[in-house]
């Protein structure tokens, strides 16, 4: 019975050793070479080694990043740089920049270092670009309170109440989207509220400038009144404007604009009046001057009139002098002065009656200073016709740059004051003045009807 278990025994063994040894090759594992155990599979055992060495050597090697995947990299970067990184983060955009070169530089050598450089590099050109986005948003937030601030100080809580309202609206939608986290949405609705603002102040300025523009002419229409004389002849109207434009000044400077314009456009009212009201007077006074300065020029060519002409006795009218203040007549315009000289004390009185004439036309037409003018010269022709018997003498005298001549000589203040009355110089000296057109120096000249 031993035997017969041993026996079945040892035949168990060998069966289990001969299952073993039926296999031709190991197990080949990934990577390894291996060995045969028996001569007759050498050449199959040959081809499978091989086929498992090529296979090992492809799975080692590692693909290079593409030219895509470059670009990517490059891409993330200048939108980077297009939000402002290079102001806002540079050193994130500074490390993209840096990672991407190295990338570059061992996609051929070092693929697996060049893809984790690749990937560090877009890593930062986005930190970059976020963080870009969300410096500008909260500066531009910042600007925004400034102009809040300014605009409450130029009064927009009363004149762009809603406006204002509106614009704060914009920047409490702008701070959600910023938590969220979307600067884009909040930079947007910030920058909305920063153009409403300016508008605001824009308009708030506006209308500043136009009330100081508006300070400034009514202390000028003051200044005008008082250097006219408005404090003698509109003393309460000036007085008035004066303590109506520091009371406007005083609620404008307090932003008060709606009290103010009621008091500035007071203030001008007052200050106008005064200026109208003081030139009144005063062209009343011009007219009086005038109407003196005529009534003497008339009065002086009457007394001229009954005065015969020293050098002829022809041509000389009896001259009455009449001024009706109401007179309706118009009267003819006189000749010019350059057309025609006189050349006889005849033409010479007629020229006095033209000139009073002329006083009269510009008295009608309310020109009171041209009035006087011509009445004064009207006035001086006759005084010289009147003392034509009294004589002086005048020396010629040599100046190059104005040459003395009878009509220069006539003019000269010592002598008549009027060119006009150069004949009488000439024919008080014919004796010696053979052309009146050609004098020399050193002739002593007569001069009569010296005043």
């Amino acid at each position: 019975m031993k035997k017969i278990n041993l026996f079945i025994i040892v035949l168990v063994i060998l069966s289990f050793a001969i299952s073993f040894n039926c296999k031709t090759t190991p197990e080949k594992k990934e990577g390894t070479t291996t060995t045969t155990s028996s001569t007759s599979t050498t050449s199959s055992t040959t081809t499978t080694t091989t086929s498992t060495t090529t296979t090992t050597i492809q799975t080692s090697q590692k693909e290079k990043l593409s030219n895509d995947q470059l670009n990517e990299a490059k891409e993330l970067i200048n939108k980077a740089k297009t939000a402002g990184a290079e102001k806002f983060d540079p050193a994130n955009l500074k490390k993209a920049e840096d990672y991407l070169a190295q990338a570059v530089k061992e996609n051929e050598s070092n693929p697996d270092n060049a893809i984790k450089n690749w990937e560090l590099s877009k890593k930062h050109a986005e930190d970059a670009y976020i963080n870009s986005l969300k410096k500008k948003a909260e500066l531009k937030r910042a600007d925004v309170e400034k102009l809040i601030s300014s605009a409450e100080k130029e009064g927009a809580n009363k004149y762009a109440k809603e406006d204002l309202e509106k614009a704060k609206t914009l920047l409490k939608e702008g701070d959600e989207f910023f938590k969220k986290p979307d600067y884009i949405t909040a930079y947007t609705k910030y920058s909305d509220s920063e153009d409403a603002l300016k508008k605001i102040i824009n308009k708030l300025s506006n209308q500043k400038k136009e009330y100081e523009n508006k300070i400034a002419y009514i202390k000028k229409l003051i200044q005008d009144a008082e250097k006219l004389g408005a404090e003698q002849y509109a003393n309460k109207e000036l007085t008035d404007a004066k303590i109506f434009l520091e009371k406007g000044e005083k609620e404008f400077n307090n932003k008060n604009y709606e009290d103010a314009k009621v008091s500035l456009d007071t203030a001008e009212k007052n200050a106008l009046d005064a200026l109208e009201k003081t030139k009144l007077a005063l062209k009343e006074l011009k007219r009086k001057e005038a109407l003196k300065a005529i009534k003497d020029a008339g009065k002086t060519l009457e007394e001229a009139s009954k005065i015969p002409p020293p050098d002829d006795s022809k041509g000389k009218k009896d001259y009455k002098f009449e001024f009706d203040e109401n007179e309706k007549q118009n009267l003819n315009n006189n000749p010019d002065d350059n057309v025609s000289q006189p050349s006889t004390y005849s033409e010479l009185f007629n020229k006095a009656i033209d000139y009073i004439n002329k006083a009269k036309q510009a008295y009608k037409n309310e020109d009171y200073d041209m009035a006087i003018y011509y009445a004064n010269i009207a006035k001086k022709i006759a005084e010289s016709y009147i003392d034509s018997g009294v004589m002086k003498t005048y020396t010629v005298r040599l100046i190059p740059e104005r040459r003395d001549c009878l009509w220069r000589i006539s003019e000269y203040k010592d002598i008549y004051g009027t060119p006009f009355l150069w004949p009488r110089i000439w024919k008080a000296n014919k004796n010696i003045i053979s052309n009146p057109d050609l004098i020399y120096p050193g002739q002593v000249l007569k001069i009569p009807n010296i005043d």
